[in-house]
C-alpha cells in the first residue's frame, strides 16, 4: 500500500490559536487552565477569546462552538498545506470527526428554552445544532467537501478512532486526501462530569494524502489493541495521551486537565510539529483509555 503522509496540520486550544502558539506554550509548560468569566471556575475555555471570523467570510447566526472550532482548524490545516478544494477534488475529500462531546452547549441551551417557555417556543434551529454529526456536517458544507465523511462520538476512544479511520480511508482509497479531526468544548454539562479536573477546549485537524509534499511528515504504523499494552521496543520520542491527557514524558503533564475529543489530534499535531522542526526523526503518539489501546508512529519523510 502507498505511504499515508501528514501534509497539513491545525490546532486552536487554550493553550493557543495556531501551532506556533501552541508549541510556544507547550515549551513553557503552560497548563491551558485559567479563571473563566463566562462559567466562573477554572478551566480552559477560549469562548471569549476565539473570533470565527478570523478563520471563515461566512456569517453564521449561530453555530455550536465545536462545530465552530472545526471549522477554524480545518481552515489551519488547508492553509498550512495550500491545499484547495475545487470542483476537480472536491468529491474525492474526505472528512472523519470525532468528539466526545461533541455539541453538548447547543443541547444545553435547547434544553433551558424548554425548560423556561413553553414547547412550543423551543427554536428547532437550535434542535438542529445538537447533533454529533453537525461539526462534520457544517465543515463539509462550509469547505465543499463531498467525499468520504464519517463520525465517532461519545466514548472516551472518538478522537482516536476518527484518526485510525481516517488513516485506513486513505490506505484503502477511499480518498485522495481526508481531513480527520478531533474537537471538543466546555460547556456547564462537561464542566460537571469533570467536577476534579479542569477540562480544556480542543480542536485539532490533520489533512492527510498518499501525496508527498516538501513537509510531510510520514504515518509509518498505527495500532490498535484493547486489553493488553504494547512491547515498549520503540526508542524515539513519545507522546502519551492517557484518558485523554496529554503527557510529553511520564513526569511533565502538557496541558494540565483533560483536553477531551481533541486530545489525540492535538497531540499527533505537536508530534508533526517537532519533526517539521528538527527536533526530532519520529515520535509515537500513544493512545490509552480504559481497555483500549493504541499508537501511531510517525516519522520524517
Amino acid at each position: 500500500m502507498e505511504p499515508v503522509y501528514i501534509n497539513g496540520i491545525g490546532i486552536l486550544s487554550s493553550l493557543g490559536i495556531g501551532i506556533e502558539q501552541v508549541r510556544t506554550a507547550v515549551l513553557h509548560n503552560e497548563s491551558g487552565i485559567f479563571k473563566s468569566e463566562t462559567y466562573g471556575t477554572e478551566c480552559g475555555s477560549i469562548e471569549d477569546l476565539f473570533d470565527l471570523s478570523d478563520f471563515t467570510e461566512t456569517t453564521y447566526h449561530y453555530l455550536d462552538r465545536t462545530a465552530a472550532c472545526t471549522i477554524a482548524c480545518i481552515r489551519m490545516a488547508m492553509d498550512d498545506s495550500s491545499y484547495i478544494i475545487n470542483e476537480t477534488n472536491r468529491c474525492s475529500t474526505g472528512l472523519v470527526f470525532g468528539s466526545i462531546w461533541s455539541c453538548a452547549g447547543t443541547m444545553e441551551k435547547f434544553q433551558q428554552k424548554l425548560i423556561d417557555s413553553d414547547p412550543k417556543y423551543a427554536t428547532p434551529f437550535l434542535f438542529s445544532n445538537s447533533f454529533p454529526n453537525s461539526p462534520a456536517s457544517t465543515a463539509s458544507i462550509e469547505f465543499g467537501i463531498k467525499g468520504y465523511n464519517t463520525i465517532f462520538s461519545g466514548c472516551s476512544n472518538s478522537g482516536f478512532m476518527a484518526f485510525s479511520a481516517g488513516y485506513d480511508a486513505m490506505r484503502t482509497s477511499k480518498s485522495d486526501a481526508l481531513f480527520t479531526v478531533g474537537a471538543d468544548a466546555v460547556s456547564q454539562t462537561v464542566l460537571d462530569y469533570y467536577a476534579d479536573i479542569p477540562p480544556n477546549d480542543s480542536a485539532a485537524c490533520i489533512l492527510i494524502s498518499n501525496q508527498k509534499i516538501e513537509s510531510s511528515v510520514e504515518i509509518s504504523n498505527l495500532r490498535i489493541r484493547s486489553g493488553k499494552p504494547f512491547p515498549d521496543d520503540f526508542t524515539g520520542e513519545r507522546i502519551q495521551v492517557i484518558d485523554n491527557r496529554i503527557y510529553l514524558d511520564p513526569d511533565k503533564e502538557t496541558p494540565r486537565g483533560t483536553c477531551m475529543g481533541g486530545a489525540f489530534h492535538s497531540a499527533a499535531v505537536c508530534a508533526a510539529d517537532r519533526i517539521r522542526e528538527g527536533i526530532t526523526d519520529s515520535c509515537r503518539v500513544e493512545f490509552t483509555a480504559g481497555d483500549s489501546a493504541g499508537y501511531c508512529v510517525l516519522r520524517k519523510a
